[in-house]
């Protein structure tokens, strides 16, 4: 009696997904602190694979200075009273060699500022989010919740700054980033007094990546392949 070849088929297709792995995203968590943050290239999410990225330059926003930023964004609101302000020498923003381009201020650093994602605007709710923070009192403090509003946490920062250079140096200038596969409604970011200033809003929806086999698995899919091979050989001689 004949047996159906697929479920020989069957069995080499499971093998194959298992030895090659099933799709991850990046590991949840925070990011390390970029220190000093200057440009694009510097940011932790360079080589991840997004399906959705944005990056908020204030320069790019081509505003006039002292332009409240809630309207500006689709899907992105922060605290009533954050503007867009530059340019300026005293001006910290990561584009336009700092005093030349814009950044986001906000006149109370130690409450900081929220940035809050709308999944209804943007069509979800972004998996990587980030902020680099160009001026303010130290400590900073950056925190985030999942999406249901829970705290993912707080990372705190000291290794800052040398002012000596005045205002616009992008030395000082630090890139804090987070990763939740459930979901981000929101990130946080305050220093202890005075204002604080932030450039370069980054958010976005990572993509699933393949998990690439281990080289020491790769003998033992050689020798499941050719176990499965011998069992189809045996039922095709004695069947």
């Amino acid at each position: 009696m004949h047996r159906p070849r697929f479920r020989t088929t069957a069995l080499l297709l499971c093998v194959g997904i298992l030895a090659g792995g099933i799709t991850a995203a990046k590991a949840d968590g925070f990011l390390p602190v970029v220190q000093p943050y200057q440009s694009l290239s510097d940011t932790p999410f360079n080589g991840m694979s997004f399906t959705s990225f944005s990056l908020v330059s204030m320069t790019s926003l081509g505003v006039a200075s002292g332009t409240a930023f809630n309207g500006l964004v689709p899907g992105v609101t922060t605290n009533t009273g954050t503007q867009v302000l530059g340019p300026g020498s005293a001006i910290d923003s990561v584009d336009g060699h700092g005093n030349d381009g814009s950044s986001l201020f906000y006149s109370d650093g130690s409450t900081g500022i929220t940035f809050t994602f709308d999944a209804n605007v943007l069509g979800f709710l972004p998996t990587a989010a980030g902020i680099a923070w160009t001026d303010g009192y130290v400590p900073i403090h950056f925190s985030a919740t999942d999406a249901h509003g829970n705290s993912l946490g707080q990372v705190d920062n000291s290794a800052c700054c040398d002012f000596s250079s005045g205002d616009g140096d992008p030395a000082n200038y630090r890139f804090f980033g987070v990763i939740n596969s459930g979901g981000i409604s929101s990130i946080h970011i305050s220093n202890n007094g005075g204002g604080i200033e932030v450039d370069h809003l980054q958010f976005g929806l990572l993509a699933p990546t393949s998990a690439v086999p281990e080289p020491s698995s790769l003998p033992l899919l050689g020798t499941g392949l050719l176990g499965l091979f011998g069992m189809a050989w045996r039922k095709k001689l004695f069947a």
